[in-house]
């Protein structure tokens, strides 16, 4: 290659409309909120159990969100993206665009990371851009195999109304020539190079993702079983008298017995009842059980124990590690930008106290509705002795 060639790396007219997946990742809440919508009309079908905890007008908000969300979201971004493709396709198409020539001064690349933007000068002319920005103008940094590595003499097509970069071409480039004008693909593995720098946060953030698949599964799993040695380790978040309601010697069997919303177990060993939602109630009211406690004849249950599953513990404490792996891998330059990101850490780790705090309680407040629900039909049960079955 002749020293004084150009080679093109960019062009938009070759990359087309390349921020398809941010507009159509809307599609999923889309389809999500379809099975939302219909579930008040697919579970009873299946005989499937659900319970609706808000009122009736909560409720409909609710199961409309996700799908409303999901259809702006993708209309939006569709037409916000869309819109400014076509002005830059147009401008690249008809020459309009804004020519430079010049050597890269002042090149920054991105930070170590992995976050910020890279930048450089050209004929006193800054450029700014990211593999993170949605744009459909050129954006691949050198930390992400970019060609640009500071030094080079480029001739660069641009929209000056941001300095959105339509073409790019680099003389006497030797490196690798690939396909810079790609649609990045939306789902593919973050950290597969660990020479990029920010690669091992990424790599622990997909450590965390998996994580919190696991034990997500482990516990689902655990609860569906009613597995009583599992369930003993289980938080308590309250503990109530129940009045001595009576237990008829049907329940007193070593076998689950479905109620309504929740499936229940006797437990000889604790002289106890487990208790845990049933059907669609177990993804409502996740990780929680209920432990009803017998008296002394065991005739009766004495009082109930709402329990939370240290599944939700162990995701809070997943999240605050992946905040503070983050944070202390960013480069500081001085100490208040050190002081400023441990401030925000802080806030960012109270943010997931908080929420994990405010759903323990939103639970509890729902699996207790299934308590009083399932103690209700156990003294049913028990009062209408073999005709409960056949009156209901």
């Amino acid at each position: 290659m002749h020293q004084d060639q150009f080679v093109k790396v960019f062009d938009i007219l070759d990359s087309g409309y390349k921020n398809w997946p941010f507009a159509a990742f809307g599609l999923i809440a889309v389809a999500a909120g379809i099975v939302v919508a219909a579930l008040p009309y697919i579970l009873p079908r299946f005989g499937i159990p659900f319970a609706i905890f808000q009122s009736r007008a909560a409720f409909g908000f609710s199961r409309y969100f996700m799908l409303a969300f999901g259809v702006l979201w993708t209309l939006g971004a569709f037409a916000l993206t869309y819109s400014q493709y076509h002005q830059h396709e147009l401008l690249a198409r008809q020459g309009a665009c804004q020519l430079i020539e010049g050597s890269v001064e002042q090149f920054q690349p991105q930070n170590p990371s992995g976050s910020g933007l890279e930048s450089f000068v050209v004929s006193g002319v800054q450029f700014r851009y990211s593999n993170a920005i949605v744009t459909d103008g050129f954006n691949d940094t050198a930390a992400n195999g970019g060609p640009i590595k500071g030094g080079e003499y480029l001739r660069i097509c641009y929209d000056p109304h941001g300095n959105v970069i339509l073409r790019l071409e680099i003389r006497g480039f030797t490196g690798e020539v690939k396909d810079y004008s790609r649609a990045h693909n939306f789902f593919a593995q973050v950290g597969a190079n660990r020479n990029v720098p920010g690669t091992a946060v990424n790599l622990l953030f997909q450590w965390i993702g998996t994580a919190i698949f696991v034990v997500v599964l482990i516990d689902f799993s655990l609860i569906t079983v009613l597995f009583r040695p599992y369930l003993k380790a289980f938080i308590r978040l309250k503990r109530i008298a129940t009045g001595e309601v009576a237990v008829s010697a049907a329940v007193q069997l070593d076998r689950a017995i479905k109620l309504s919303n929740t499936l229940i177990r006797w437990d000889r060993t604790d002289r106890a009842i487990w208790l845990r939602p049933r059907g669609y109630n177990l993804v409502q009211v996740p990780g929680m059980v209920a432990k009803l406690n017998l008296s002394a004849d065991e005739r009766s249950i004495a009082s109930d124990e709402i329990r939370l599953s240290w599944t939700l513990v162990v995701i809070c404490v997943l999240f605050l590690v992946g905040i503070y792996s983050a944070v202390t891998s960013m480069p500081f330059t001085n100490a208040q930008a050190r002081q400023t990101a441990f401030i925000g850490m802080l806030l960012q780790g109270a943010m997931v106290v908080g929420f994990f705090c405010f759903v323990s309680l939103r639970l509890r407040r729902d699996m207790d509705r299934l308590v009083q629900e399932a103690l209700q039909e156990i003294a049913d049960m028990t009062r209408l002795g073999p005709s409960y079955r056949s009156e209901r």
